[in-house]
Order: structure tokens, then C-alpha cells, then sequence
């Protein structure tokens, strides 16, 4: 991504979160580095290996499940760092339909930066929702 389009995205981003007055570098760069690194290692590397071990018709559907289970068995750590496990659960779940959803388009595409920005952007939105709601930006019956 050069400069320029990376400044386009830092005046959208910061579009959005005007009144909030949540945004920041920090939370656009913790947005994207694990998305960045998880579609990395479980979309980059984990299907073109499984792809060779599993050379088959089936080997496409082996190698987009074992890569979506991994990764949504790598967030079931989470319950490990105090974190809700009803919540963790349902991580899990739609994490690995996530990672069935980006493995699929590698496959189809041979390409994967549409789904580290998909996953990245994700990450930091939450990020940023989540800052909101502790500085006070975002008032529900729920954090009442």
C-alpha cells in the first residue's frame, strides 16, 4: 500500500470516529497486525502445505477445514486470558466460518490481500468499539 493510499484510509477511518474521539494510530495498527499475521499463517501457510500433503479432489475442502479449525481452535486460548468461555465459544464458531470464508477466497483467487484488509479492518473496528464503549461514547441499557 503506498503512502497516499494510506493516508485515504486514515481520513475515512478517522471520518467515522470523529465524535468519539477514539482514534489512533496504536488502535489502527492493532487492528491490522493480527490480522495480518493470522491470515498469514493459517490462510498463507497452512493451506498451500496442506494443499501438497492432501493432493487429492478432496484436498481442497481438507485443507480449507484444517485451516478454519485451526484458527478458530487458536482463539479458544482466549478463555486461558479470563475471558468469558460463552463468549469464547461463539468466538470459536464464527471464526471458523471466517477462516472458511478467507481460505475459500485464496483458493478461488490465488491471492490473499483481500482478506488480510477484510480481517484487519474487522479487527481494528472492534478495536475501536470497544474503546468507545469504555470512554463512554456509545450509552446502552446493556452498560448502564
Amino acid at each position: 500500500m503506498t503512502p497516499s493510499y494510506f493516508m485515504v484510509l486514515l481520513n475515512v477511518i478517522s471520518l467515522f470516529t470523529e465524535g468519539f474521539g477514539v482514534f489512533n494510530l496504536g488502535i489502527v495498527i492493532m487492528g491490522f497486525v493480527p490480522g495480518f499475521t493470522e491470515e498469514i499463517m493459517f490462510r498463507g501457510l497452512i493451506i498451500p502445505n496442506t494443499l501438497r500433503i492432501f493432493n487429492t479432489k478432496g484436498g481442497i475442502y481438507a485443507a480449507l477445514f484444517i485451516s478454519a479449525g485451526l484458527f478458530g481452535l487458536a482463539h479458544a486460548t482466549n478463555v486461558l486470558a479470563g475471558a468469558d468461555p460463552g463468549t469464547t465459544a461463539f468466538q470459536v464458531f464464527y471464526t471458523f466460518g471466517f477462516g472458511v470464508i478467507c481460505g475459500a477466497a485464496l483458493i478461488r483467487t490465488g491471492n490473499m490481500w483481500g482478506s488480510i484488509i477484510c480481517h484487519g479492518l474487522m479487527d481494528m473496528f472492534a478495536m475501536m468499539s470497544t474503546s468507545a464503549l469504555e470512554q463512554g461514547a456509545v450509552q446502552t441499557q446493556a452498560f448502564e
